[in-house]
């Protein structure tokens, strides 16, 4: 009896929770079909990888953004899927020192699909944080807001290939 109540009173304050189809899932849908037209691809997958890459490049840590800095290196970065579960990370780092390319390969399952990110006013970049273990990852201009939309479409992505 106190089962079926609580389900009802839920269902009825709760209708969108219970349908599935909630605020959440339909913004999820229109944001997923809006990267689908912009990047003129057909699957939620590619238009995520065609957008975090965009992304990355738009916001990418370049040296002529660092005026004033003795280390002044860019930091370009691409994601790819190689392999099914995994996500594959380039980095390119140029600087004083010449360039330095590593493609890195991270398995998604037991990952927190949720990317944090941090942006500290005296530094010049913001720090992603890999899901993994929370430690620096990706590092792009110092854009608050490039940095979340970032931010979601990887965690989007993470979800995405943890579904298989």
């Amino acid at each position: 009896m106190k089962l079926t109540y609580l389900a009802f009173a839920l269902s009825v304050l709760c209708p969108v929770a219970l349908a599935g189809t909630g605020p959440v899932s339909g913004e999820k849908k229109a944001y997923l079909n809006a990267l689908k037209q912009t990047h003129q691809v057909y699957s939620d997958r590619e238009a995520l990888i065609a957008e975090a890459n965009m992304l990355l490049k738009h916001y990418a840590l370049r040296d002529g953004l660092q005026a004033g800095h003795v280390k002044a290196t860019n930091r370009l970065y691409q994601l790819s899927i190689q392999h099914p579960g995994e996500l594959t990370v380039r980095s390119e780092h140029t600087g004083t020192q010449g360039i330095e390319i590593i493609s890195k390969r991270y398995s998604v399952f037991g990952l927190d699909p949720y990317v944090h990110y941090g942006c500290d006013n005296s530094f010049i970049a913001c720090e992603l944080y890999h899901p993994g273990d929370n430690s620096p990852w990706l590092m792009i201009t110092r854009d608050r807001k490039g940095a979340g939309d970032l931010a979601k479409v990887i965690s989007y992505l993470l979800r995405d290939l943890q579904k298989g």
